[in-house]
C-alpha cells in the first residue's frame, strides 16, 4: 500500500505514528528541533542557580512543545484530507480520461461514491463530506461553482491554526506575568532593604528579583517565536491542501456532470418536482412582492385621497378668498374710477385756482399800495439828492468864498499888523529916551488900532459863522438822506418776499417757471 492510500484511510492520531508523515513534513519537524536547541542555548540567559521562580520560566519554556503537538495535529488532519483529496482526483481523472477516450462508458452517479471515494470511518469531517454533499447535489442536477461549495469547509479548516495561535498568547501572557511580579519582587528586596542596600546580599536579592522579571519575558518571547515560525509552516501546508482540494473538486464534479443515474424517469421527476419548487418558491416571493408592492399603492393612494381632500379645501378656500378680493377691488374701483377722479381732481383745481387767485389778487392789491408808496419814497429821495446836490455845491462856493474871504482877511490882517508894529515901534522911539529904564507901555484902546484891520477880522469872524452853519445844514441832509435810503430798503424787501412767495406757489400747481424772477 502506498503512502497517499494509508493517509487517505487512516486517522490523524494514527498517521503521527508514520515515519511517513514525518518525512513529509521534515520542515515542521526542523523549525521546532531549532527553537529547543536555541532555548537550550539560552538556558544561561533564563535560568539560574537559586532562583526560586525557575518552575515558571520552565512552565512557559514547557509550551513550547504543546504547541508543538497542536501543530503536529494540525498538520496530521490536513495531511489526511490532503490525501483523499489527492486521491479522488486521480481516480476521477483517469476515470473521465477513459469515459473521453471511448474505453468506458458512463459510470453511474452510485457508484461513485462507493468506488472513488475512500472509506476512513474515523475521519468522517473535511473534505470526505465535501464530496459527498457534491454528489447528493448532482443528483439533483445541481451544480455549482467550486468556489462556493468549497467556503464553508476552508473556513473550518483554519480552526486548528487558532489552536496553535492560542498557545502562543498563552506563552506571552505567562512572560508578561513573570515580568510584573519579578518586578514587585525587585520592589519588595528595595523596600526592606533600607539603608543596606549596597550589601552584597541585598544586592543579590535584588537582582535574582529581576532575573525573574527579565528570564520569563526571554522565556516567553522564545515560545512565541518558535510556535509563529512553526505556525508559517503549517499555513503554507494549508494553502497547498487547499489547492489540491480544489482540483479534486471540479474534477468530480466533472464526473458527476457526466455520470448516468439509474432510474431517469425518477429523476426526470425529482427534476421537475425540483424545478416546481423553485417556481412556486419564486411565485411566493414574487407574491409577497406585489403584496408590497399593492401595500405601498394603496397607502399612496389614500394619500393621493387625503391630498385631494386638502386641495378642495385649499381651492374654496381661495374662492373665498377670491370673492373677498373682487368685492374689495370692485370698491377700489369705484373709489378710483376715472370719471370720480377727474370730478375731484376738476373741483381740486377749481378750489386752488380760487384760492391762488384770492391770494395773488390781496398780494397784488398790497404790493400796487406798496409800490406807490415806494414811488413816492423814489420821488423824495430823488428831490433829497437833487437838493443835496445844490446844498453841495452852494456849499462848495460858500466855502471857496469863505476860503478867499479868510485868505484875504488873514493878508490884510498881517499887513495892519505889520504896519501897527512899525507904527508902535516908530512911536515908542519918539516918545521914550534911550537912558529911561524899559517898561512895556500898556495896550492901546480899541478905537487906536485902524479901521482896516477891525474889519478883516469882523469878516473872518462872519465867515466862520457861515462856514458853521453850512456844516449844519449839510448834516442835516445826510441824516435825511441815509434814513431815506433805509425806509427804500425796508419797503422794497416785501415785494420780493411776496413775489417769491407767489412764484413757489404757481411752481407747485405748474403756473410758472423757476427762472423767472421779479418784474
Amino acid at each position: 500500500m502506498s503512502y497517499l492510500q494509508l493517509a487517505a484511510t487512516a486517522s490523524p492520531q494514527a498517521l503521527l505514528r508514520e515515519t511517513g508523515f514525518w518525512r513529509s513534513n521534515r520542515a515542521y519537524v526542523a523549525v521546532i528541533a531549532g527553537g529547543v536547541l536555541s532555548m537550550v542555548a539560552l538556558r544561561r540567559l533564563t535560568y539560574q542557580e537559586s532562583d526560586s521562580w525557575m518552575w515558571l520560566t520552565l512552565l512557559i519554556q514547557l509550551l513550547v512543545f504543546w504547541g508543538a503537538a497542536v501543530g503536529a495535529r494540525a498538520l496530521a488532519g490536513i495531511e489526511v484530507d490532503d490525501a483523499i483529496a489527492r486521491l479522488v482526483e486521480l481516480r476521477a481523472s483517469t476515470e473521465l480520461g477513459q469515459i473521453k477516450g471511448g474505453l468506458k462508458d458512463r459510470v453511474l452517479l452510485d457508484r461513485i461514491g462507493t468506488d472513488f471515494l475512500p472509506h476512513n470511518p474515523s475521519h468522517d469531517k473535511g473534505v470526505l463530506r465535501l464530496f459527498q454533499h457534491i454528489l447528493c447535489e448532482a443528483r439533483d442536477r445541481k451544480f455549482h461553482a467550486t468556489e462556493v461549495v468549497m467556503q464553508p469547509y476552508r473556513e473550518g479548516a483554519l480552526g486548528d491554526l487558532l489552536r496553535i495561535q492560542t498557545v502562543q498568547k498563552i506563552a506571552l501572557q505567562l512572560g508578561i506575568l513573570g515580568t510584573f511580579a519579578g518586578l514587585i519582587l525587585a520592589m519588595q528586596e528595595l523596600s526592606g532593604a533600607g539603608q543596606n542596600l549596597m550589601e552584597a546580599s541585598s544586592l543579590n536579592l535584588l537582582f535574582g528579583a529581576l532575573h525573574v522579571s527579565f528570564a520569563t519575558s526571554v522565556a516567553g518571547l522564545e515560545v512565541a517565536i518558535v510556535l509563529a515560525v512553526a505556525l508559517l509552516v503549517v499555513r503554507r501546508r494549508q494553502e497547498r491542501y487547499f489547492h489540491n482540494m480544489e482540483s479534486a473538486c471540479a474534477t468530480l464534479t466533472s464526473l458527476a456532470r457526466s455520470s448516468i443515474i439509474q432510474d431517469e424517469f425518477l429523476v426526470e421527476l425529482e427534476q421537475t418536482r425540483s424545478t416546481l419548487a423553485q417556481v412556486g418558491d419564486r411565485i411566493r416571493e414574487q407574491t409577497r412582492e406585489v403584496e408590497v408592492q399593492t401595500g405601498a399603492i394603496r397607502s399612496g393612494l389614500n394619500d393621493l385621497a387625503g391630498l385631494r381632500t386638502d386641495f378642495d379645501s385649499f381651492l374654496e378656500k381661495i374662492r373665498q378668498e377670491q370673492g373677498v378680493v373682487v368685492a374689495e377691488m370692485k370698491s377700489v374701483y369705484e373709489l378710483i374710477s376715472p370719471r370720480r377722479v377727474a370730478d375731484e381732481l376738476r373741483q381740486s383745481l377749481e378750489a386752488a385756482n380760487r384760492q391762488l387767485a384770492t391770494s395773488f389778487r390781496e398780494d397784488l392789491r398790497s404790493s400796487l399800495s406798496e409800490l406807490g408808496q415806494v414811488n413816492t419814497a423814489l420821488q423824495l429821495v430823488k428831490e433829497l439828492g437833487e437838493q443835496e446836490k445844490a446844498s453841495r455845491e452852494e456849499q462848495r462856493q460858500s466855502l471857496q468864498a469863505s476860503r478867499a474871504t479868510f485868505e484875504k482877511g488873514l493878508a490884510e490882517l498881517t499887513g495892519a499888523t505889520e504896519r501897527l508894529q512899525q507904527d508902535l515901534m516908530t512911536r515908542l522911539d519918539r516918545k521914550l529916551p534911550m537912558t529911561s529904564p524899559v517898561s512895556m507901555p500898556a495896550p492901546p484902546p480899541a478905537a487906536a488900532l485902524p479901521q482896516e484891520a477891525v474889519r478883516s477880522l469882523e469878516r473872518i469872524a462872519r465867515g466862520f459863522e457861515n462856514l458853521a452853519r453850512e456844516i449844519e445844514r449839510n448834516n442835516g441832509l445826510l441824516g435825511e438822506v441815509v434814513s431815506a435810503h433805509s425806509f427804500y430798503r425796508t419797503v422794497m424787501r416785501r415785494p420780493r418776499e411776496w413775489w417769491a412767495g407767489l412764484r413757489r406757489m404757481l411752481t407747485r400747481r405748474g403756473g410758472v417757471n423757476e427762472s423767472e424772477g421779479l418784474p
